[in-house]
């Protein structure tokens, strides 16, 4: 006789069936939902490295012009730390490394013997014990990190070197192009001017300023 399958029996197998096919359905979904998951991360992560790299040429930048302005009012003397260019409004605020945690730079200074590429690194810290007063050109990042983007050359953010002899592509910013910067960043116009007084500056033939200020030496305080 041949073995007759109860219909209780068979609605268990059916179930147990429809269980197994259920189980393999949601483990495929639950490997496309982390595979999916990991693809938006790392396009997240790269937009975010992107961001970080725009608001580093941004701070290098903004920091690197406020020197320049620094110069234009003490004849080409070089600040002794980035604090004296926000204590003098020539800098709004003291950016920090945005590609580090602690955001701390590291100081570009001008070397013995002086010269355009004649520099010495020196991270930003209270303690410096250089020996003599320190003549800050720029700043650069800490971070070993590769870039996502190659910067003048550099693949490596310590070597995104922002200084006041770099020559911008369609020449340097001036105070009327910081002001449209900032504004585009929506910085508030009273806050981001370095210095209102240096706009209506006038320069001689020679390239030094045509007006002395009333009661200051040209040197650096």
């Amino acid at each position: 006789m041949s073995h007759l399958r109860s219909p209780a029996q068979g609605s268990v197998q059916d179930r147990t069936g429809e269980s197994g096919f259920t189980l393999i359905t949601l483990l495929i979904v639950c490997s496309l939902m982390i595979i999916f998951l990991g693809v938006a991360v790392e396009q997240w992560s790269s937009i975010m490295r992107r961001e970080r790299e725009e608001e580093l040429i941004f701070r290098g930048e903004q920091i690197v012009d406020a020197i320049r302005f620094y110069q234009k009012r003490f004849r080409g003397g070089y600040p002794p730390s980035l604090k004296v260019l926000v204590d003098q409004k020539f800098l709004r605020k003291l950016y920090k490394d945005p590609m580090t945690e602690k955001g701390q730079w590291n100081l570009v200074l001008l070397g013995q013997g002086g010269g355009a590429r004649n520099f010495v690194f020196l991270p930003d810290t209270e303690e410096k014990q250089m020996g003599q007063a320190m003549m800050i050109v720029g700043v650069v990042s800490q971070s070993k990190e590769k870039s996502a983007r190659i910067y003048n050359e550099a693949i490596t953010y310590d070597k995104w070197v922002f200084t006041v002899f770099d020559q911008r592509k369609g020449g340097a910013k001036g105070p009327g192009d910081l002001k449209r910067e900032q504004r585009r960043r929506g910085v508030p116009s009273d806050e981001a001017t370095p210095d209102q007084s240096l706009d209506q500056e006038e320069s001689s033939p020679d390239g030094e300023s045509s007006e002395q200020p009333d009661g200051e030496s040209g040197e650096p305080q």
